[in-house]
């Protein structure tokens, strides 16, 4: 149910689509059809991953674990027992020392369950790299306690603000990617929502927090899922099948 075992890519001569044929950890496989792809991979460039299956350890085999502050294992979107972290809202974090080799050219993914976001609450954040990298914040900007969510590079540099109202008691799965020069793209639920051509690009390797920034400050309450990292930006097609192979 959770990860990806193999991945074959088959060519048709006749249409020149790929099929991707993914075997999942339940015996069931699933076959997708992509026009225009030369290779997919969801383990390719992956720096860090954490699928929270009873731990903040990192699945990716390059050893970036989590060490988890006060956050508590929960159900994820599943209903498996033990397979995400809840997060409480006041001091619970998950922190990962700096990532060496961590480039500019990234992709981060997600699943979040916000709860009781309200007016009262500007903002808080989900994920963050270092305070003044490359952060994913989910914020009230219409003051109504229905925020949006909000991605951007440096510290009061360049960002972009997502177009959908995101609810509490609700599973999402988010997505952002940035280039090598500081293009930012907001993907949520597979669909691309915002994007900015160019920005502040800050390639120092920095220490990674999953449900408050950087600073320590703004926590998020609720659940956090399946964080991935890469050292790549994920095209469309590819963000469109991540979020439905492992929703």
């Amino acid at each position: 149910m959770r990860g990806i075992i193999i991945i074959i890519v088959l060519v048709s001569l006749v249409s020149a689509q790929k099929q991707i044929v993914i075997h999942k950890k339940d015996g069931s496989t699933i076959i997708e059809s992509v026009i225009g792809i030369d290779s997919i991979t969801f383990t390719s460039d992956i720096v860090a991953e954490y699928l929270f299956n009873g731990n903040a350890d990192d699945g990716s085999g390059n050893g970036n674990n989590g060490t988890v502050t006060g956050a508590t294992l929960t159900e994820d979107r599943h209903g498996n027992a033990n397979s995400a972290y809840s997060f409480d809202g006041v001091d619970d974090y998950i922190a990962v020392n700096q990532i060496s080799g961590l480039t500019v050219e990234q992709t981060k993914s997600l699943w979040i369950y916000m709860k009781d976001f309200n007016a009262s609450i500007e903002s808080y954040y989900p994920f963050d790299e270092g305070g003044n990298n490359h952060w994913v914040e989910i914020i009230d900007k219409d003051d109504d306690g229905q925020p949006f969510i909000r991605s951007g590079l440096g510290e009061g540099g360049t960002y972009v603000d997502g177009t959908t109202k995101l609810a509490n008691d609700k599973w999402y799965h988010i997505t952002v990617t940035t280039n090598g020069v500081g293009a930012i793209n907001v993907y949520l639920d597979g669909q691309l929502e915002a994007s900015t051509s160019s920005g502040d690009v800050n390639g120092s390797p920095a220490k990674i927090t999953i449900g408050t920034s950087g600073y320590i400050s703004g926590f998020f309450k609720g659940s956090i899922d399946d964080v991935r990292i890469y050292n790549r930006v994920l095209n469309t097609e590819e963000v469109k099948l991540l979020f439905n192979e492992i929703r």
